[in-house]
């Protein structure tokens, strides 16, 4: 199948194929764009739609210890780039 496409492509005149593949490419990147905002609605809906049918007490739990573990992380690679060792437990 793809190689009686690209038969059927070489076939065709300079203008009308550079016109038939900027058009595939045009599809492919709406269609990649299409994607990524489907994927960006998912996660949204998986995460703040979620955590909003939760309470606001258990919302800021999440959002704290999130915070916190970030903050701990950036902390010990700021430790470990000054070259104090290792972080001992």
């Amino acid at each position: 199948m793809i190689k009686g496409t690209i038969r059927l492509v070489r076939a065709l005149p300079g203008n009308t194929r550079a016109t038939i593949l900027t058009s595939i490419c045009a599809v492919a990147a709406g269609l990649a764009a299409v994607g990524f905002l489907l994927s960006t609605n998912w996660l949204y809906r998986v995460t703040f739609v979620t955590l909003s049918h939760h309470s606001k007490a258990t919302f800021l739990c999440l959002v704290k210890e999130h915070r916190q573990a970030f903050y701990l992380e950036e902390k010990e690679k700021i430790f470990l780039a000054k070259g104090n060792g290792t972080i001992k437990p």
